[in-house]
């Protein structure tokens, strides 16, 4: 049931590139994804990352995301703004499907809570790379995206626009992908 909500050609091909851009950067790694629904993007990451941490406002993903995924994973049904590690370190932070609707819209709800606990999680954890996929309408997505970009800059983070540029084109062209990492990690 729930995997084959994934199996259609563009869910399928966002999570095959998303892992394939962290193909080989997820070794003993701790992986945070925000708002990570049935957490898709798992299926086509090789295991070897340290711990995979997803989170999830609806209960109804999250277990989905238990049912399937089981290897070194943590889901929890919380609201964002609860995500919090007293201890440990995030070296992967991703938050995957924003909707930029309701940011242009000044719907902010719940997608005001993502953006601050993605912020507030980047800023103290300082991981080596950040993902955001961002969807929905065309100018405000790079409204959106722009002021993360200009955000994540002032704290020390490059967007890897190689891997940027590549991504979002064909089926997936209604969404925008940004890969940043910290300042000096690009080489590594």
């Amino acid at each position: 049931m729930a995997w084959e909500y994934l199996e259609t050609k563009r869910f399928e091909m966002r999570f095959k590139l998303i892992a394939s851009y962290l193909e080989g950067k997820t070794i003993n790694k701790n992986i945070v994804d925000l708002n990570c629904g049935i957490a898709g993007v798992l299926k086509f990451i090789k295991p070897n990352f340290t711990s995979y941490y997803g989170n999830d406002v609806e209960s109804k993903y999250i277990n989905i995301a238990k049912e399937y995924n089981v290897l070194d994973t943590t889901f929890e049904v919380k609201d964002d703004k609860e995500v919090w590690f007293e201890d440990g370190k995030i070296d992967i932070l991703m938050l995957l499907g924003y909707g930029a609707g309701e940011y242009a819209k000044g719907d902010i709800g719940e997608s005001k809570t993502a953006i601050e606990s993605f912020q507030k999680l980047a800023v103290y954890y300082m991981p080596e790379i950040i993902v955001i996929e961002c969807i929905e309408a065309f100018e405000t997505k790079f409204a959106f995206m722009t002021e993360q970009a200009i955000y994540l800059a002032q704290r020390g983070y490059l967007i890897d626009l190689e891997a940027s540029l590549a991504f979002g084109k064909g089926e997936l062209d209604k969404r925008l992908f940004l890969f940043f990492v910290r300042d000096g990690e690009k080489d590594k």
